[in-house]
């Protein structure tokens, strides 16, 4: 809730508000709400720019890391001027190539599971087209798969 609809809301709030330091309380706090409390840093984000980055942007360095960061959020950063990266969405893309190479390796194709399942049916042409495979998966159809799709995910969340 925030302060403006807080006094609107509550009349005791309102009543307190009229003594002075409770109302010079209460301009801080709205002058300050809704900024940042902490700052933090993106796992595997880079920004680059065309000139020193302290002349773009306030710069900190995190007491934890070597590394300095801005003080922009990733929105103000792009603002500023700074191209920013994601090197983790790389990273799982890696991660993606890596078992892709790991089936085929094995002699088998993506559709074909561990077991000798056919996970999926692919499009004429598109054997093993990473593309290919079909985002949407069917329900499941008893309970034993329903117990292995909830062991995928589980096996993914901690993944």
């Amino acid at each position: 809730m925030s302060i403006t609809k807080a006094l609107a809301d509550e009349p005791r709030l309102r009543e307190a508000a009229k003594e002075e330091v409770v109302a010079r309380l209460l301009d801080y706090a709205a002058k300050i709400e809704g900024l940042y409390r902490n700052a933090s840093t993106h796992a595997a984000g880079v920004v680059i720019a065309d000139r020193p980055i302290d002349q773009l942007v306030p710069i900190y360095r995190d007491p934890a890391s070597d590394m300095p960061a801005t003080q922009f959020n990733m929105k103000w950063v792009e603002q500023a001027g700074l191209v920013k990266f994601d090197f983790l969405g790389l990273k799982t893309l890696t991660v993606i190539q890596n078992a892709v190479d790991l089936i085929r390796g094995g002699g088998r194709h993506l559709h074909i599971a561990a077991d000798g399942r056919e996970l999926y049916t692919p499009a004429d042409g598109a054997v093993d087209e990473i593309n290919a495979i079909p985002l949407k998966t069917s329900r499941p159809t008893s309970f034993s798969r329903m117990r292995a799709r909830l062991r995928s995910f589980r096996w993914k969340a901690r993944g």
